[in-house]
């Protein structure tokens, strides 16, 4: 059995998948229920059946290979796959970093507290998609654009969110605010868009930012909390046609033809809808620089805290080469001083965009 056999189409990934179970996992006597139900978790669409072939093949494979070199073997398949071949593909695929751009009078102190400020989902974009919209659903849409209920919580939520973060508050006042009262959640933008690029983007909002390892801020909060219960997750948002996607009038439809929400169900339905972004061909075009081509876009949402993090997720900051070289040739700068001696103090890389 060869290993082009066992890796040949659809049977790569749950090899993969096995490799890294078998070389990180517990015990080379892993069960075959317990690989089974692994490959289950990661790979729901594929049958039992072709699932159990590829633990079987592996195995068989294995033991085809002297006790005393199967360690030795699965380290060169661990090391070939995700230090080699798949790291290669992941970076042309997308980055494994996760790029946020802030203003930069605010990057120092989202640096020292540690903590992201919230934007409010706007009204305005959705209204207009909701104007336009000519599915199937347009004739009812007109009762729920004059709604005053939803259109008057939504804009005063988004004006006190406006007014914590002027006022400079801290992460305790905003989750309370978030987690007790917010008809909105707390969202924060971020873009995949692979190192090559990123300099367009940056172009676009600015060239001060975190740059964070994916696998921190995004796997850990989908592997070890539950989704239910903190509704507090990272993921690629879904860009919806302006005109015919029926999904945000549906979603926004549910919540008001229900006179007494719950609070839950209410706060689904927004998680939802922050998720969704309206787009028109404009935003298609290569021509323009907010065109989603660019933009790859992930956000995180969530009715339980803001973005927290710590500094070891942080795989560099991202800070304007223009001042950066204006500063060292002698122009007054306190927002580079202070941002320079922060990172090298804590040790966090910087790098230039």
């Amino acid at each position: 059995m060869t290993l082009e056999s066992l890796t040949n189409g659809k049977f790569l990934k749950p090899f993969i998948c096995l490799v890294k179970l078998k070389y990180l996992g517990p015990s080379e006597r892993r069960s075959e229920d317990k690989l089974l139900h692994d490959l289950k978790g990661a790979f729901p669409y594929y049958s039992e059946s072709d699932l159990r072939q590829v633990i079987d093949n592996f195995q068989k494979h294995l033991s085809e290979i002297p006790a005393g070199s199967r360690r030795d073997q699965l380290s060169k398949w661990y090391n070939y796959f995700y230090n080699h071949r798949y790291s290669q593909e992941a970076e042309q695929i997308s980055s494994p970093d996760l790029y946020h751009f802030v203003k930069r009078e605010y990057l120092l102190t989202i640096l020292q507290n540690e903590f992201l400020y919230p934007t409010a989902l706007g009204l305005t974009e959705y209204k207009s998609l909701l104007r336009e919209y000519d599915g199937c659903f347009a004739k009812e849409k007109d009762e729920l654009l004059q709604n005053e209920n939803l259109l008057e919580r939504w804009q005063s939520c988004s004006s006190k969110i406006s007014e914590l973060i002027g006022k400079g508050k801290k992460v305790s006042a905003f989750n309370s605010y978030i987690k007790k009262e917010s008809f909105l959640p707390a969202v924060n933008c971020f873009t995949e868009l692979p190192v090559n690029q990123i300099g367009l983007h940056a172009d676009h909002y600015g060239s001060y930012g975190i740059c964070f390892r994916k696998d921190q801020v995004v796997l850990k909060e989908f592997l070890f909390s539950s989704e239910i219960e903190t509704m507090r997750h990272i993921r690629p948002i879904y860009y919806c046609d302006n005109s015919k996607c029926s999904l945000p009038w549906l979603i926004l439809n549910k919540m008001m033809s229900n006179p007494k929400p719950t609070r839950e169900d209410e706060r689904k339905l927004m998680s939802d809808l922050a998720l969704l972004k309206p787009i028109d061909r404009t935003l298609l075009s290569p021509k323009n620089l907010y065109s989603v081509i660019y933009e790859r876009e992930w956000r995180y949402v969530s009715f339980e805290s803001l973005f927290t993090f710590k500094r070891k997720m942080i795989k560099r900051v991202l800070i304007s080469r223009a001042d950066y070289q204006r500063w060292l040739e002698g122009k007054e700068d306190k927002v580079m001083e202070n941002l320079v001696a922060f990172c090298q103090e804590h040790n966090i890389f910087m790098d230039m965009v």
